[in-house]
């Protein structure tokens, strides 16, 4: 039976373009007028790797999908794919209803992991392999961090890359963001060191046998 759940946006970010990776965190009205949030949700099609098309993602209002928009989205069934526990299949049936902007402090969205899917070396920090990730399947895939210091530059082939360091370890991940790169780019030629920073990253489903790590939402 389908079910209605309430999120606030943290990721929309490219996946086979024109498609879409869109996930965000439950919102639970509490007694005293308060949002609690409770688990990430990751709305997925049956197409493809799951991403979402224009046809999945149509709100109300006509308007598109931004980060910190809080939408109520149509779900009909919880995923299958251990890697990504978060994911529910989309109701392609039913329109997205905006609520609102989230009005709260995006501390209250923050997280704390001890580390980010991390394989014990010599793998790098941006992927971990298909066996490992099915040994030890993750509890969640998306993480919101708040970073004291990241750089972005771009590797040999043009891409925009994210690199910091959390908790002792250092990792140089893949930025899928569109709206970032477009400003980086534009403000910053694809180079830039930032003090602060919001991040949410994710584990992608493997590819070639790996999982790889995103910044799928930079906001400073």
């Amino acid at each position: 039976m389908p079910v209605t759940k309430r999120i606030v946006i943290l990721a929309n970010s490219v996946k086979h373009d024109p498609g879409r990776c869109i996930a965000g965190r439950e919102l639970f009205e509490s007694g005293d007028g308060h949002l609690r949030v409770g688990d990430w949700v990751r709305p997925v099609s049956t197409e493809g790797e799951g991403e979402l098309q224009p046809a999945h993602t149509r709100v109300n209002d006509g308007k598109p999908i931004q980060v910190l928009d809080i939408l109520d989205v149509t779900l009909l069934s919880p995923g299958k794919d251990p890697s990504q526990p978060e994911n529910w299949i989309v109701d392609a049936s039913a329109p997205w209803r905006r609520i609102r902007r989230w009005q709260g402090r995006l501390g209250e969205l923050v997280e704390s992991p001890d580390a980010l899917w991390l394989q014990p070396l010599p793998k790098p920090t941006d992927r971990a392999t298909r066996e490992y990730v099915q040994a030890h399947p993750p509890a969640q895939s998306l993480y919101f961090l708040q970073l004291s210091g990241a750089s972005f530059h771009r590797n040999l082939w043009g891409k925009l890359r994210l690199g910091f360091d959390y908790h002792e370890t250092h990792y140089d991940l893949a930025v899928t963001d569109p709206i970032a790169k477009d400003r980086l780019m534009r403000e910053h030629r694809g180079h830039a060191e930032l003090k602060q920073l919001h991040v949410c990253v994710s584990l992608a489903p493997a590819f070639k046998g790996d999982h790889y790590k995103v910044a799928a939402t930079l906001l400073w």
